[in-house]
C-alpha cells in the first residue's frame, strides 16, 4: 500500500512540471457538424484515431470547436437507439468539447481526465480561440516512455523491487502499446 500512494506521488510530482504542449498531437483533426457519421469514421480509421473534433459549419466559423464524436459515442449510440450513417455528425458528438491549455501541467491533464471519465481534452491555444492540438491518455503513456529521464524519475529500482507485479504489468502496457500499436 506505501509503495502505491509513494508511486503516484512520484509520478504526480514529476508530471506536474511538464506542459501538455510537449506530449500532445498537434495535428487535430475535424468535421464540420453537418457533415454525415459515415464521413467521421473514415477520418477516424483513415488516420488510426479515436475521435474526430466537431467545428461549426463552414459558413459560421470553420475553427471553432462545438463537440467531439468518439468511436465509443458510435458505438453507444448504436447500441441504445440506432441511428443511420448517413445523420448528421451533430446528433452523436459530446458537447461542449473539454479543453485545456498547452501550458497546463500532464498531471494537470490527467486530473481532468479522471476528473471526467474520459481520455482525450482538446488543447486550445493562449488566446483561446485557435485548437493548438489534442492530448489523449495514450499520448502522455508515450511521452513518459519515451523519455528516459521522465520515466527513471517515475519509476526508479526501490518502486520496481517493492511491487514487482505493477512493474511488469505497467512495463507490459507500456511496451505493448510502443511496439503494437504506434510507432
Amino acid at each position: 500500500m506505501f509503495t502505491c500512494i509513494w508511486f503516484r506521488r512520484s509520478a504526480m510530482s514529476s508530471l506536474d512540471s511538464i506542459p501538455v504542449s510537449r506530449a500532445m498531437t498537434r495535428e487535430v483533426k475535424t468535421i464540420q457538424e453537418n457533415e454525415i457519421i459515415q464521413q467521421t469514421c473514415k477520418i477516424m480509421i483513415q488516420n488510426d484515431i479515436g475521435s474526430v473534433i466537431v467545428v461549426a459549419d463552414q459558413s459560421v466559423n470553420a475553427q471553432s470547436p462545438v463537440g467531439i464524436i468518439t468511436g465509443k459515442d458510435i458505438v453507444r449510440h448504436l447500441a441504445e437507439r440506432p441511428v443511420s450513417f448517413s445523420s448528421p455528425v451533430n446528433q452523436l458528438m459530446s458537447k461542449p468539447v473539454v479543453t485545456i491549455h498547452p501550458n497546463a501541467s500532464l498531471q494537470d491533464a490527467l486530473a481532468t481526465m479522471q476528473a471526467r471519465n474520459i481520455r482525450r481534452l482538446l488543447v486550445m491555444s493562449d488566446d483561446g480561440n485557435n485548437m493548438a492540438g489534442i492530448i489523449t491518455d495514450k499520448d502522455i503513456i508515450r511521452y513518459i516512455a519515451r523519455n528516459e529521464s521522465v520515466s527513471s524519475g517515475l519509476i526508479n529500482e526501490e518502486v520496481l523491487a517493492r511491487n514487482r507485479e505493477m512493474a511488469e504489468h505497467l512495463h507490459t502496457s507500456l511496451l505493448d502499446d510502443i511496439l503494437h500499436k504506434r510507432p
